[in-house]
């Protein structure tokens, strides 16, 4: 019996030998009377498939899209991988239909439309596709393209979190750990968190040493905080750099402590910046030395992403810029970039810039500017801000009591 010949790529970083993957329908390795394995040139794989292709064969479409989109045996062209992504689909080729809702959703090669891409994320979230059913949960979670809905992100991230998605699981986890869209539960909490930090997610596995840390859902145990601490440290996680270098400092490895504290401090973290900075300070700079370039590279990356509008990121280059440490000191830096991200909302930058214009040091003392501040923060039920506005109602009770 003559079968079908369908090459289907693998595409990763590189690209393997297009002959090693030349599959039948069922995905086994075969030989045809009139086509081999061997007999196909590289070369003429593609001009093969595209004959193939417009005699209607499903895979054959599938298979000449990724070559239009990766560039392979031809220039890379959106628009006709995006047709034949879209040929394939319509035969019910899942991954087709995965990449055309992609290509619907950013843009690629057709014009964005988001709602028809929505809408075939749920058909293929329907059909039990983890991506798709994590995709729709998203959309859901943050009101993009349909109407908030937690209940419904909630459904869909227990579908995919069932079929083993290890973004689904993690964010599974911080919805019971937060108590957003279900009632608070530890347990539940640290059960999904601990199935995403098998499968290597980082942040799942900083969150679980946490929650071994504080006993929260399980039993405070030192050893599990720190296994999972290494772990996520080991895959870059900055937190759980900067605390695991914490404890190699306790065990007096301070080379290791180093290596982590600088890889932590180049992501930005402010903690492990502060950290080497004070070792520096202490008279150590042969055990740990901040090297010029990477205090630059810590000044460059957070202007960059304040620059951008991550109002974290202003408040803490902010902070840098208010005293001589890892970077020269700028005071009109400074407020500028604190007062810019708390006039964005953000609590710690509200309380900072409300210290800044009681205290003066960095601009003019202003007590009508720190009570709005302070204020605000106090609004969204800041304990610091609580205490900010406090002082200021009471130092303004005192001047009036004083002018009576």
């Amino acid at each position: 019996m003559i079968m079908k010949i369908i090459l289907i790529f693998i595409f990763s970083i590189g690209f393997v030998n297009a002959k090693q993957f030349l599959v039948d329908e069922n995905k086994h390795i075969s030989q045809t009377d009139s086509l081999s394995k061997d007999s196909i040139n590289n070369d003429g794989i593609f001009k093969q498939l595209e004959l193939l292709a417009k005699k209607g064969d499903a895979l054959s479409q599938y298979s000449i899209a990724k070559m239009y989109q990766k560039g392979i045996q031809t220039s890379i062209d959106n628009q006709r991988a995006f047709y034949w992504f879209n040929e394939a689909a319509k035969q019910n080729i899942l991954k087709a239909q995965i990449e055309v809702a992609k290509a619907l959703e950013t843009g690629r090669g057709v014009a964005k439309n988001l709602e028809k891409a929505i809408d075939l994320y749920r058909k293929i979230a329907r059909q039990g596709n983890a991506w798709a059913q994590y995709k729709l949960a998203k959309f859901y979670l943050k009101g993009k393209g349909v109407n908030k809905n937690i209940s419904q992100a909630i459904f869909w991230f227990k579908e995919s979190a069932k079929k083993g998605n290890v973004d689904a699981q993690y964010s599974l986890g911080l919805r019971f750990l937060k108590g957003n869209g279900v009632d608070k539960d530890y347990k539940k909490a640290v059960y999904w968190f601990e199935k995403a930090a098998k499968q290597g997610h980082i942040n799942a596995q900083y969150s679980l040493s946490l929650r071994y840390a504080l006993g929260q859902g399980v039993e405070k145990n030192l050893d599990k905080k720190m296994f999972w601490l290494k772990k996520a440290a080991q895959q870059g996680n900055k937190e759980s750099q900067y605390s695991y270098a914490l404890f190699l400092l306790e065990k007096g490895k301070l080379a290791e402590a180093k290596k982590l504290l600088k890889q932590s401090a180049k992501k930005g973290f402010l903690l492990a910046q502060k950290k080497l900075h004070s070792l520096l300070k202490k008279g150590e700079p042969k055990i740990i030395k901040i090297e010029e370039k990477v205090k630059n590279e810590i000044e460059r990356k957070l202007l960059q992403k304040a620059k951008n509008g991550d109002i974290e990121a202003q408040n803490n280059l902010g902070v840098l810029y208010s005293k001589n440490g890892l970077i020269k000191q700028n005071k009109e830096k400074a407020v500028f970039w604190i007062e810019k991200s708390a006039n964005a909302g953000f609590v710690e930058a509200l309380n900072n810039i409300a210290v800044i214009y009681i205290v003066g040091e960095l601009t003019k003392t202003d007590f009508k500017k720190a009570y709005k501040y302070a204020q605000e923060s106090a609004s969204k039920g800041n304990k610091k801000g609580k205490l900010l506005l406090k002082f200021l109602q009471e130092r303004e009770k005192g001047l009036k009591d004083y002018k009576k």
